[in-house]
């Protein structure tokens, strides 16, 4: 009976504890941003959208790990981890398939002193053969550059 009576203390203990522990939805430490994209990545956004014509489709904000898979069967758990985390500012695809055509990476300050992870992030875009160009960021983008630029893309893939 005394053991019977300290385990259904045990389980009011934990019943308790769990209830406390347990993150409610209201306590979640989550709120909506204001805005998805940097000024500088909006200016640019939209610059961009006048520069592709209608075969093309731009999406900002995209995981690598939407645009890649790895090759590597026995150790792919450890190559995806290392792409999960990121995203490139801007991918180019074919409006009808979807098919990534190139990828844009705005280098503004948030890339200083982050060498090692641009150079991780061209060697990716270098291996799946996808063209990754980097951009200096500004508040201002002349089309006319932008263009030129991905020229190549938006005549060779598009």
């Amino acid at each position: 009976m005394k053991f019977i009576l300290i385990l259904l203390v045990i389980i009011a203990v934990i019943a308790t504890l769990l209830k406390l522990y347990k993150p409610s939805d209201a306590s979640f430490p989550y709120a909506k941003k204001s805005y998805l994209l940097s000024k500088a990545e909006k200016s640019f956004y939209h610059v961009l959208q006048t520069c592709l014509n209608d075969t093309h489709i731009v999406f900002p904000k995209v995981r690598l790990g939407d645009v890649f898979y790895v090759t590597n069967k026995e150790k792919q758990r450890f190559y995806m981890y290392k792409i999960l985390p990121k995203h490139v500012d801007f991918l180019i695809c074919d409006k009808q398939s979807l098919r990534p055509l190139a990828a844009i990476e705005l280098d503004d300050s948030s890339h200083r002193g982050k060498e090692r992870d641009d150079d991780f992030k061209n060697n990716v875009f270098l291996s799946a053969g996808l063209p990754l160009y980097r951009i200096k960021a500004s508040y201002n983008y002349n089309p006319v550059q932008i263009q030129e630029t991905l020229r190549e893309v938006l005549i060779t893939q598009g």
